[in-house]
């Protein structure tokens, strides 16, 4: 029992201490959704989907990115083909 005690003592230390990303890490994820572009040549589904995760993850790391953030970042990254498709959004 008091190893039982000692080892789960230990993990919740550890988990406290290093179970959260650190700035480098939050950073890294919102360099990737400044960097993010959808390709024209792909189905824009799966692309659109890492792009929600990457959000996810900074929303999960207590970084508060307002939906129309996310959303006006989805729209700067559609290729320049499909500028119809951001107009056609803008405006309904």
């Amino acid at each position: 029992m008091y190893e039982k005690e000692n080892t789960e003592s230990l993990w919740n230390y550890l988990c406290n201490k290093y179970g959260s990303p650190g700035p480098a890490s939050v950073f890294a994820n919102y360099q990737h959704t400044r960097h993010f572009q959808i390709s024209r040549n792909n189905d824009p589904a799966p692309q659109i989907a890492e792009l929600n995760t990457l959000y996810t993850r900074l929303k999960g790391n207590k970084c508060n990115v307002l939906s129309l953030i996310c959303a006006m970042t989805l729209l700067s990254v559609i290729p320049q083909s499909w500028d119809n498709l951001a107009i056609s959004i803008l405006t309904s």
